[in-house]
């Protein structure tokens, strides 16, 4: 049988199975095993319901049987159907992101609404790294580089990080106001200096008369 891409419509893939799986638990339409089966009123031929509402789309016979089929007059596949496909074996939907998960497939829906190995995304904003769910705390909390750190008391230290802000605002301010003092106080020497000069030159030429 050709190999197929499985999506969450069509059938399962029958490699997803433990041991292999009978002719008449596959859909003849996608050829995968059957996924939520319908049958034709007459014969009971069974599809997957994507599949076979697909097909009447376009048609109204059975692919199987050609009877007339319609939407309408399609029936729940009969009880021992339903429960050989639920005793199968399957794997995970997430076995190739790490579950080893091999359970009975009446049961997989459950497991997969718990499994810790589906994708999910880093809550951290900013970083939109996709992991296993299991793995999600420890990847937001140590190994993000968006991850917001943490102070020992487990606290945010952001509202430190805003207080330190304001306080080398106001350093800077009075940084500003110092150098402004300094540059006076150089004015104010400077004018003192000029002045002495005047007082030295003065004298000297007081000395240079009496002389």
């Amino acid at each position: 049988m050709a190999r197929r891409m499985e999506n969450d419509e069509q059938g399962y893939d029958d490699r997803r199975f433990e041991g292999q799986v009978r002719q008449d638990l596959l859909c003849s339409i996608c050829h995968g095993v059957l996924r939520n089966p319908r049958t034709c009123h007459n014969k009971e031929h069974p599809f997957c319901l994507s599949c076979i509402t697909q097909h009447l789309r376009n048609s109204h016979t059975c692919p199987e049987c050609r009877e007339h089929l319609t939407p309408e007059t399609l029936k729940d596949p009969p009880r021992f159907l339903k429960n050989i496909l639920s005793e199968l074996k399957i794997k995970c939907e997430y076995n190739a992101r790490g579950c080893p998960g091999c359970v009975l497939l009446g049961n997989l829906q459950n497991h997969v609404d718990r499994c810790g190995f589906a994708p999910v995304m880093c809550g951290n904003e900013g970083c939109g790294t996709v992991v296993n769910k299991r793995d999600k705390e420890n990847h937001e909390r140590d190994l993000c580089q968006f991850r917001i750190p943490k102070c020992h008391d487990c606290r945010d230290i952001k509202g430190g990080q805003a207080e330190i802000k304001v306080q080398i605002i106001e350093i800077e301010r009075k940084q500003d106001q110092i150098k402004e003092n300094v540059d006076g106080m150089k004015a104010k020497h400077d004018e003192m200096k000029a002045k002495i000069t005047g007082v030295e030159r003065k004298v000297v030429q007081i000395k240079v008369r009496q002389d």
